[in-house]
């Protein structure tokens, strides 16, 4: 099982997606996802994924800085990944993490969640996703979109 298959039981609970199974300690077969990791200057992603989801600063930043390098699966593998990681350090400390990120950096994460909540939330407009997201995890809506 990859790790972008896995997000936080209270994330899923909140956000009402389909339950996924547990992690398995990284991306096993996502050699496009290295790939675009190593375009975007990140050479074991796997690893940065493991150290971000134990809340280490630096490999959040690292998480944070490529999201808007990102394109096509690698990019919904990512998202992900960044939910998984908001899910193990929980609200307050990605949000105390993401905040410190430049605007642009901040809103293509925000962005990036937003569009994983769309695609396990069927039928929901982008509106209702938003609000789902704003109230499921307020302080990281927050930083995302207004920096605070």
């Amino acid at each position: 099982m990859r790790w972008r298959d896995v997000a936080a039981v209270s994330a899923l609970a909140v956000l009402g997606a389909c339950a996924h199974g547990g992690p398995s300690g990284g991306v096993d077969d996502s050699n496009m996802m290295s790939d675009a990791a190593r375009r975007a200057g990140v050479y074991d992603y796997d690893g940065t994924v493991v150290q971000a989801a134990k809340g280490d600063p630096p490999a959040l930043h690292e998480m944070f800085r490529i999201t808007s390098q990102m394109s096509g699966e690698p990019a919904n593998e990512h998202a992900s990944n960044l939910v998984g990681i908001l899910g193990d350090i929980g609200d307050g400390r990605f949000a105390a993490a993401l905040v410190k990120e430049s605007a642009v950096t901040r809103e293509a994460v925000g962005d990036a969640i937003e569009g994983w909540i769309y695609r396990k939330s069927s039928g929901k407009t982008t509106e209702q996703v938003n609000a789902q997201f704003k109230k499921a995890f307020p302080r990281t809506w927050k930083a995302a979109y207004q920096g605070e």
